[in-house]
């Protein structure tokens, strides 16, 4: 009477869409969860200041940043969310932290007139949709400006490229290169291929 094969189709593409559903719904519920714990970390840490108590750290705290042959390398071992699930002002002001914490842990952080910054986010697949684009980036580039890494994000004194890597260890890699002259920016880019 029925086509097994449309049966069995039909049943497995439904078992997908409320895989696929349930899969969304979870990766925001992570989200929200993350930055819960931003805002518990936050008040712990207010408080150990004042009882003489160890600080809290999550792995988003973790970094490692250095500026060699006038490049600035900060790796951060978290990923930042897809700015359409962000709870926005927790992941703000965490990377904000983060940055901050990072370049003043040089003993003479980098200033830049002119740079190109490179993201690189590696993300254990499938666990996390691998949409780099997406990613806030935006929040990472105020936080150079705010730590005087480059003067503005205009289009004067910056440029930028992302992309994806999958990766067992989660982690974002920001590079600063210095640039001289944004004309030729794409030249130099170009040589490299």
């Amino acid at each position: 009477m029925f086509d097994e094969k449309f049966v069995r189709k039909f049943i497995i593409t439904d078992d997908v869409k409320r895989l696929s559903n349930a899969a969304v719904h979870l990766e925001s519920a992570i989200y929200d969860l993350r930055a819960f714990l931003y805002g518990v970390q936050n008040r712990y840490n207010r408080y150990a200041e004042y009882a003489n108590l160890p600080k809290m750290e999550l792995q988003i705290d973790r970094f490692e940043c250095s500026f060699e042959n006038n490049i600035l390398t900060l790796t951060i071992y978290d990923i930042p969310p897809l700015y359409k699930k962000l709870p926005k002002s927790a992941y703000t002001d965490k990377w904000y932290s983060v940055v901050h914490n990072a370049i003043s842990s040089l003993p003479n952080p980098p200033r830049f007139e002119k740079a190109f910054i490179f993201f690189e986010f590696y993300i254990p697949a499938p666990a996390l949709k691998t949409d780099s684009d997406n990613r806030m980036l935006k929040t990472i580039i105020d936080a150079l400006v705010r730590e005087k890494v480059i003067p503005d994000d205009d289009i004067h004194h910056m440029a930028f490229g992302a992309c994806g890597k999958i990766s067992n260890e989660q982690k974002t890699v920001v590079t600063v290169f210095p640039v001289k002259d944004f004309d030729n920016l794409k030249d130099a880019l170009l040589k490299a291929f």
